[in-house]
């Protein structure tokens, strides 16, 4: 899940540091914004805005023309029509108080008197009267009031009054009304939420790749704030063993931590010309007291970090020197050393040695660089990186299952070999588990 290699190229061990970082933390964000009830209140919110017929609603609302509705349209009429000439003098004429008193006379049963010249000669509100009915502006009044425009306006200007056509009008007058709507309203919250970082994050990651972080799971790391997980020697189950010795057929004694220090940088191990009488194994005479002109250390980590039955296992270490540096799995009977890395004092090798057999890749990379060394040992099958590059691939049957596998630290001088010094800097161990 860490060791993307796709542009064949290997990351330096500050960048592939920082993607180790930042895919931890994403994971880390995920979960946490995945569980939260804004990122459930937007997804409801995503269902419902993606519907055909939501789409279909906002559409029609949001690109409708105010000029297109009914609404617009017999408005503009009435109001067209009110504005003619013809029809405001209509309504003024109607509004005169004479021209009022006459149309109220010839609602009245004695309207028949303005047109009998013998009943309206000689009386001179009939006859001011019928000077206003046999007038011009009369003729207009009534050409106007058979043309069924007065009806027309009279019919929109009712409807237009009422409460309803109001409403509506003026929803579809307001250029925003999409936003006045409930549908709206949920458009503007799922827009809202869309913005906020932890929603955009989210939905921006490869689900697929959330899973197969989540696949595996810190289980311990150790930053060295202090030794407390370490502790000198070979770490034998069987605790008749000697655990703390050295070797003859090396050029160091192990100096029972007196060489490991740990610091802001970590956990060290130095690897230093110092002569020292201390107790060591040979292959011929068994233990015995062995005078040495170098001093390491060994350390494991049995009983407080360990794996068993798969995982991922990474360090960041820097190596110096011409010394031999190893950090390795193993188990409390020593059947095996499942190789993190091993460095011959120049180049990086990894791979399984057994009892019988020592299965190890020369990597090509010296080790004089910080790096990134990892194992994912997965069904059998173990792969080793180099910060993002692969550098080894086997399948084994020899690994334990159901047996705890701890962790040794270990710098040494082989005989054969020119003494050198050096040190062996860790900064941190990580450990992963399905």
């Amino acid at each position: 899940m860490f060791f993307d290699n796709s542009n064949g190229k290997m990351l330096s061990t500050k960048k592939f540091e920082q993607h180790i970082q930042d895919l931890l933390q994403a994971r880390e964000r995920y979960d946490r914004v995945e569980k939260s009830a804004e990122l459930k209140e937007f997804l409801e919110l995503d269902k419902i805005v993606k519907d055909d017929d939501f789409q279909a609603k906002k559409q029609e609302l949001t690109t409708r023309r105010y000029k297109d509705t009914e609404e617009y349209q017999k408005s503009e009429r009435l109001r067209k029509l009110e504005g003619k000439w013809s029809v405001r003098c209509y309504f003024r004429r109607v509004a005169d108080p004479e021209f009022k008193e006459l149309l109220k006379f010839l609602d009245s049963p004695d309207s028949y008197k303005l047109q009998d010249e013998n009943e309206w000669k000689n009386d001179a509100r009939l006859k001011r009267l019928h000077g206003i009915y046999d007038s011009r502006r009369y003729r207009k009044y009534e050409a106007m009031k058979q043309s069924g425009i007065i009806d027309e306006i009279e019919e929109l200007r009712k409807e237009t009054s009422t409460p309803e056509f109001k409403k509506n009008n003026a929803f579809w007058a307001n250029p925003k009304r999409w936003e006045t709507t409930e549908e709206g309203k949920q458009d503007l919250r799922h827009a809202a939420l869309l913005q906020k970082p932890d929603i955009r994050f989210f939905i921006e990651q490869d689900p697929k790749q959330m899973e197969d972080l989540r696949t595996y799971n810190l289980i311990w790391q150790d930053k060295f704030a202090n030794r407390q997980n370490w502790q000198v020697g070979q770490g034998f189950s069987d605790k008749a063993l000697k655990s703390q010795y050295s070797l003859t057929n090396q050029h160091n004694a192990n100096n029972n931590g007196r060489n490991t220090t740990v610091g802001q940088k970590g956990l060290r191990i130095d690897t230093r010309k110092e002569h020292v009488k201390a107790p060591a194994w040979d292959a011929q005479k068994g233990f015995c007291d062995a005078q040495f002109d170098y001093t390491s250390d060994t350390l494991n980590s049995a009983g407080k970090l360990a794996i068993k039955n798969g995982g991922i296992v990474m360090a960041k270490v820097k190596l110096d020197g011409k010394v031999h540096h190893s950090l390795y799995l193993t188990t409390g009977k020593r059947e095996i050393a499942l190789q993190l890395f091993n460095t011959d004092g120049k180049y990086v090798q990894v791979g399984l040695c057994t009892r019988n057999s020592q299965n190890l890749t020369n990597t090509g990379i010296k080790g004089s660089d910080e790096f990134i060394y990892s194992l994912v040992w997965e069904n059998r099958e173990l792969v080793w990186y180099i910060n993002n590059k692969e550098v080894g691939r086997m399948y084994d049957t020899e690994v334990p299952q159901n047996e705890d596998l701890f962790l040794v630290l270990t710098s040494f001088l082989p005989k054969e070999e020119k003494a050198k010094t050096g040190y062996m800097q860790v900064s941190w161990i990580r450990a992963f588990k399905k």
